[in-house]
């Protein structure tokens, strides 16, 4: 079993149709059985992987963590971490 874990560091935040866009293809073509995925602002559409767990996202509007994470990803909702698995 093959498992990937990469931290995106919120990469949505970048607003660049590209860049998550090559995160995306990156990640399809690691032949992976699971990705963990990390700091994430939107459910990735990976193909082949049916099942995805998240995390409850991060408060909004709060300080959480030391941050007020509404402020710094401009209002986009955050998980921390999702895994998605061709198996349930």
């Amino acid at each position: 079993m093959k498992v990937s874990i990469l931290n995106i560091d919120w990469a949505s935040k970048y607003k660049s149709k590209t860049h998550i866009s090559s995160i995306i293809e990156t990640l399809s073509k690691t032949a992976s059985d699971i990705i963990i995925v990390t700091e994430s602002l939107q459910r990735l559409m990976l193909p082949r992987y049916e099942y995805v767990y998240q995390t409850k996202s991060i408060p909004e509007n709060i300080l959480y963590e030391g941050l007020n994470y509404s402020d710094y990803l401009k209002g986009e909702l955050a998980t921390r971490v999702a895994i998605y698995s061709k198996y349930e």
